[in-house]
């Protein structure tokens, strides 16, 4: 039987091999060719100097890079960053959509660390899940600078402690930061009192047009605030809503602004709106549906509106439909109050019996 010669494949495996070997050289030295010309490659590179034109994996690598230097923009495609970022010089960081581009800490460590003596501006990106348990402050942002945040959201971030420091689940500040047009909502602190669940302030802050909403603490009654303050606040338009603790808390030394804004809807230990130990003058704005105060549980000083134990002025506001177990559903004043222009009404106790009145309790004066 004759058999059919089969064909020597060897020369024919290798002359492929070697095309497929050379293909691949070349490719790869058209490659490297392409991105020193053009300094970029798809899907590795994301980070963009906008004034180097060279293209970076990470944030984080375009920080370091030599090539970027103070004053310069780095641009971020859309995509979700898991990084823990620390920027130590002066940039701006700029996204096109605050929904497409996801700066987050993978629960692995704080999302943004800014260190002292820099100019930094932040637009329009979504900071989330940074964690800190390490006694330390600030879950999404830790600010020592100069920090500009614009047209962003920080939700989800966290905070964990056993000692009563400021906090700032979402953010946590001791330089100048200003915060425009951004949401700060679903961050978290676990601690013992005094605690910033949204931001903690102790420094220079000012928001405006700005939502600060559904922060909380775990621990019941809850204590703590959505912003916490023991620097200089201005708030301008903004709305605090919604918190498992009190809405604002204004400690001893802290000087806050509040005007054309809603406080609503907070539930917390002894105040549920506003709770003032330092100076604070609320201006054209609402506090109103806060409640604080567990039934059974006697306080005698509680305010489910605003507690003021220090100096308060109050201008052209209205403080309604404010709830506490016991006294001063509306305001609770043990320090100077000063009122010009002003609603107080349908506030209400819900414990029986009560003490003190449903508008206004004063143990203070009253002006």
């Amino acid at each position: 039987m004759h058999r059919l010669q089969q064909p020597d494949l060897r020369s024919t495996i290798i002359t492929v091999a070697v095309v497929t070997i050379t293909a691949g050289l070349m490719l790869a030295v058209t490659m490297y060719f392409s991105k020193g010309a053009q300094a970029k490659t798809p899907n590795a590179d994301r980070v963009l100097n906008v004034d180097t034109g060279i293209w970076y994996p990470t944030i984080q690598a375009a920080i370091d890079a030599p090539p970027t230097t103070h004053g310069h923009t780095l641009s971020l495609t859309q995509g979700i960053y898991l990084e823990n970022i620390v920027i130590s010089k002066s940039l701006a960081l700029t996204a096109s959509d605050p929904w497409s581009t996801v700066l987050d800490g993978n629960t692995l460590g704080r999302v943004i660390s800014i260190t002292p003596g820099v100019s930094v501006s932040i637009a329009s990106v979504t900071i989330q899940n940074g964690q800190v348990i390490d006694g330390s402050n600030g879950g999404g942002i830790s600010n020592q600078g100069v920090l500009t945040l614009t047209n962003s959201y920080v939700i989800d971030n966290w905070v964990s402690f056993f000692d009563s420091i400021p906090g700032g689940g979402g953010i946590y500040n001791t330089g100048t930061l200003n915060v425009i047009s951004c949401t700060i909502s679903h961050n978290s602190a676990t601690g013992i009192d005094e605690v910033g669940l949204g931001i903690a302030n102790l420094g220079v802050l000012r928001i405006s047009d700005s939502v600060i909403d559904q922060n909380y603490n775990y621990v019941s009654p809850p204590p703590g605030s959505a912003l916490y303050n023991a620097g200089e606040v201005s708030l301008h338009n903004v709305t605090i809503s919604q918190t498992t603790g009190a809405g604002i808390h204004n400690r001893a030394g802290g000087l806050l602004s509040l005007s054309n804004s809603v406080v609503g809807h907070n539930s917390g230990n002894l105040t549920g709106g506003i709770y003032n130990n330092g100076l604070m003058t609320v201006t054209a704005s609402l506090v109103t549906a806060n409640s604080t105060g567990i039934a059974g549980i006697t306080a005698y000083r509680e305010a489910g509106g605003i507690f003021n134990n220090n100096t308060l002025t109050v201008l052209n506001s209205t403080i309604s439909e404010n709830e506490a177990c016991e006294t001063g559903s509306g305001i609770y004043n043990a320090g100077s109050l000063r009122m010009d222009g002003s609603t107080v009404s349908d506030n209400k106790h819900f414990c029986i019996p009560a003490v003190g009145g449903a508008g206004i309790t004063n143990n203070g004066t009253l002006s």
